[in-house]
C-alpha cells in the first residue's frame, strides 16, 4: 500500500516538473523564488576569493610587504598574522579599486576608521587597536614611500613631514583609565643610495663653471639619477623610565615619547635640526611639556636630543637661578607642572629685550619659542612638581641665534591683533 502511494506521488511530481531526473543522478531543483534570489546576487568584487563562504569573505592585500615590527598582534580582532609574515585584513575591510585614486581613498578611510577605534573601544582593547592602526599605517608608508599621501587628513593624528622630504612622522597617544597617556610614533626616514653621485655632482658642477665656447657646450646637462631607500622606525614611549632626560641622547628604541604639535627646522654646522614642541602626560602626579631636538645621520640613524640649547647657566621656565648642567650637556628642555593647570609653549612671533653694541636695551622682534615661567604655589613645595603653576604674565623664550636656541628672559608677549 505504501509503495503504491509513493509511486503515485512520484508520478505526480514528475508531471508537475518539481523533480527533474538527470542521466547520472536525481536531484532537487531550485524553486523559482530561490533561483531569482541567486541570480540577483552580485559577483564577488575585485580582491575577494572566487568562491567565498556565505558567512565570511576574506580579503587578501597582495601589496602588503613583510615588515619587521615589535607590536604584539596576538588576539587582535582586526589583524591576523600568517606564517609567511604577510598580513590579512578582517572581513570588515573592503577591497581597493584598481584606480589609484580610489585605492588612496580606501587606505585613507581605513586609517581613519582604525585610528578612531583607538579612542572608541574599551580601555582593555586600546593597545590592540593602536597596534592594528600602526600595522596598517606602516604598510601604507611602505607602499607610498617617496610619494605623497594625505596623512594630515586623518582626524586627531599628528603628522609631520620635512620640507625636503627626508622624513615623515605619525604621532598619537594612548590614554589610560588612571589619567596617564602613553605615546606612539612611526618615523619614516629617507636614505640616499646614490653611490658616486656626490663626486659626479662635483665634477658636473665644475664642468659647468668652466668657461667654454658656445659651440663646445653640451646641449643638455642633467644631474645624475639618485635613488633612495626608506627606513620605518616603530617608536614606543619610554619616558616613564627616564624621568629626568635633559642630558640624554635617545634613539628610536629609547624614545622619550610625547604628543608633538609643532616642528621647527633649523640648520647649523651642516646639520638640519628638527625641534619638536610636545606634551607628555605619562607621570601620575604631574604633566610635562618638552622641547625636543632631532637630527638624522647620513645612514638614516635618528638621534633625539642635541646640544643646541644655550641657557647661560639658568633653568629654563623657572625663576633665574644657577644650574649645574653645562650648555653642551643640555640636550632637551622639559617643563614640569601640576595636573590641574596648563602652560604656554608655542612657536610665535614676539618681542624680546636685548642689548645693543653700546650696552643699551633695545626691542627686537623675532620668531621664538615662547613659554610660561613656572613657580611653586608655596616655597615649601618647590621640590614637588605637582604644585608648580604658571606665574602669569611672565614669559621666557628661546631665540635661534648663531646656530643655537638661546634663552631670553625679558619677553614682551602680546596677542596678535
Amino acid at each position: 500500500m505504501m509503495n503504491a502511494l509513493k509511486s503515485a506521488l512520484l508520478t505526480l511530481a514528475l508531471t508537475l516538473g518539481v523533480i527533474s531526473i538527470h542521466p547520472a543522478h536525481a536531484s532537487l531543483s531550485h524553486s523559482p523564488a530561490l533561483a531569482s534570489d541567486q541570480a540577483s546576487t552580485p559577483a564577488a568584487p575585485f580582491g575577494r576569493c572566487s568562491a567565498p563562504t556565505p558567512s565570511v569573505q576574506t580579503i587578501r592585500h597582495s601589496w602588503i610587504q613583510p615588515i619587521v615590527h615589535s607590536s604584539n598582534t596576538f588576539g587582535n580582532p582586526l589583524f591576523r598574522q600568517e606564517s609567511s609574515c604577510r598580513f590579512r585584513a578582517d572581513s570588515r575591510f573592503s577591497a581597493p579599486s584598481a584606480s589609484p585614486e580610489d585605492s588612496l581613498n580606501h587606505y585613507r578611510s581605513e586609517l581613519n576608521r582604525l585610528f578612531a577605534y583607538i579612542y572608541e573601544c574599551p580601555s582593555s582593547q586600546r593597545w590592540a587597536a593602536s597596534d592594528s592602526f600602526g600595522l596598517f599605517a606602516k604598510a601604507v608608508l611602505d607602499r607610498y614611500a617617496g610619494r605623497d599621501f594625505p596623512f594630515g587628513q586623518i582626524r586627531n593624528l599628528n603628522y609631520f613631514q620635512a620640507s625636503d622630504g627626508s622624513f615623515r612622522m605619525l604621532n598619537w597617544g594612548i590614554p589610560d583609565d588612571n589619567g596617564t597617556v602613553s605615546y606612539k610614533a612611526l618615523l619614516q626616514v629617507r636614505v640616499s643610495q646614490s653611490g658616486d653621485s656626490s663626486s659626479a655632482l662635483q665634477s658636473l658642477d665644475s664642468d659647468c663653471r668652466k668657461p667654454t665656447a658656445k659651440k663646445d657646450r653640451p646641449r643638455s646637462q642633467s644631474l645624475p639619477p639618485r635613488s633612495y631607500t626608506y627606513i620605518i622606525y616603530d617608536m614606543s614611549d619610554m619616558s616613564l623610565y627616564q624621568p629626568y632626560p635633559e642630558q640624554l641622547e635617545c634613539t628610536p628604541e629609547t624614545w622619550w615619547g610625547a604628543f608633538y604639535y609643532s616642528c621647527i627646522e633649523r640648520q647649523a654646522e651642516g646639520k638640519t635640526y628638527y625641534t619638536f614642541l610636545g606634551w607628555n602626560a605619562g607621570q601620575p602626579l604631574y604633566q610635562q611639556s618638552v622641547i625636543e631636538a632631532m637630527y638624522i645621520g647620513e645612514q638614516g640613524d635618528v638621534h633625539f636630543g642635541a646640544p643646541v640649547f644655550a641657557n647661560n647657566g639658568r633653568v629654563p621656565g623657572r625663576n633665574p637661578m644657577p644650574v649645574q648642567i653645562a650648555d653642551q650637556d643640555y640636550r632637551r628642555v622639559v617643563f614640569r607642572f601640576g595636573k590641574r593647570t596648563g602652560m604656554i609653549l608655542r612657536y610665535d612671533y614676539q618681542s624680546y629685550i636685548a642689548l645693543n653694541k653700546r650696552g643699551k636695551p633695545k626691542k627686537v622682534n623675532a620668531n621664538m619659542i615662547v613659554f610660561d615661567q613656572l613657580v611653586p604655589q608655596q616655597m615649601a613645595m618647590s621640590d614637588d612638581y605637582a604644585y608648580y603653576v604658571p606665574q602669569g604674565g611672565v614669559y621666557q623664550a628661546y631665540v635661534w641665534l648663531d646656530g643655537k636656541w638661546r634663552l631670553q628672559l625679558d619677553i614682551e608677549a602680546r596677542n596678535r591683533e
